[in-house]
């Protein structure tokens, strides 16, 4: 049962696992479900689909900058690779398409 929570290797494994990426490189992190998130409150907002496109890929720009400036606002301050800027917009947008998807009305005359 200890493996559920410490993995098949055990603590060993732990105190000799490589030390963290100076960037964040993986396609899909936890903060995926924020940014999903995000559009989908933009897609309540009424935004139409060119303006959260462009706040996502405006906000994807000056991420990076903002996280070495600021640190502390941030919980992971590393800078992210190109890939996970890429899908941090695709979350971005299929949640502001969920909602245009399940409530049309809500982005109607805005698509």
């Amino acid at each position: 049962m200890s493996h559920l929570l410490y993995g098949r290797r055990g603590a060993l494994a732990q105190a000799t696992a490589p030390t963290q990426s100076p960037y964040i490189d993986a396609w899909v992190d936890r903060y995926s479900i924020g940014h999903y998130a995000v559009g989908v409150l933009m897609g309540l907002g009424r935004f139409p689909w060119w303006l959260a496109l462009g706040l996502s890929i405006g906000w994807e720009l000056v991420e990076d900058g903002l996280k070495s400036n600021l640190p502390a606002v941030f919980p992971d301050a590393r800078p992210e690779a190109l890939n996970n800027h890429f899908t941090d917009i695709v979350f971005n947008m299929l949640g502001w398409g969920t909602i245009a998807t399940i409530y049309p009305e809500q982005v109607q005359g805005y698509i």
